[in-house]
């Protein structure tokens, strides 16, 4: 079961853990179009918290970095992760 202890990071809405935040960030960064929010994630982070929304092209981006997450093992959070992100870079 996942319980926060005392920050909550969101992703477009949606609660990751801080290692599912760093993992996305470290992605992230390996992608131009992601390094603004890998940037976010990273500050949400050190401010103990925080809501981090996407743009379209870092949506895309992140689609990609979740589904290489998902490609570890399924993840409830993250499959709402990348629900938000399909429904963001189709309208």
């Amino acid at each position: 079961m996942f319980a926060y202890a005392r920050r909550v990071i969101r992703v477009r809405g949606v609660p990751i853990s801080d290692e599912e935040a760093n993992e996305l960030a470290r992605l992230l960064a390996g992608d131009e179009a992601g390094l603004g929010l890998a940037d976010r994630i990273n500050r949400a982070l050190a401010m103990g918290g925080g809501l981090v929304g996407t743009d379209r092209l870092e949506a895309r981006a992140t689609l990609v970095a979740v589904d290489a997450l998902l490609d570890r093992g399924p993840c409830r959070r993250l499959l709402e992760l990348r629900a938000s992100l399909v429904s963001a870079h189709e309208s």
